[in-house]
């Protein structure tokens, strides 16, 4: 199985973070972000943390993500060499 990861978008899940924030801090289209968290969570290298109602429209959940120990150490790996 081949995996793809960009370990600089990687990094951005060190602290807790929702798919707004990432598309605000990364300046990246929304089809793009969401395909990431998708394969990151499908991967087991981020985890959801908690989900709350939207500020703006409370019948939408917004899931915040954070990475999880695998992702930690996939990190680590890559960042030392």
């Amino acid at each position: 199985m081949k995996i793809n990861v960009d370990t600089d978008k990687l990094s951005l899940f060190k602290d807790e973070i929702s798919r707004y924030q990432l598309i605000v801090r990364d300046r990246a289209k929304y089809a793009y972000i969401h395909k990431l968290v998708k394969r990151y969570l499908d991967y087991g290298i981020i985890e959801i943390t908690k989900e709350i109602p939207s500020r703006t429209n409370k019948n939408v959940i917004v899931p915040y993500f954070i990475i999880s120990d695998k992702g930690k150490q996939f990190l680590d790996l890559f960042e030392k060499s």
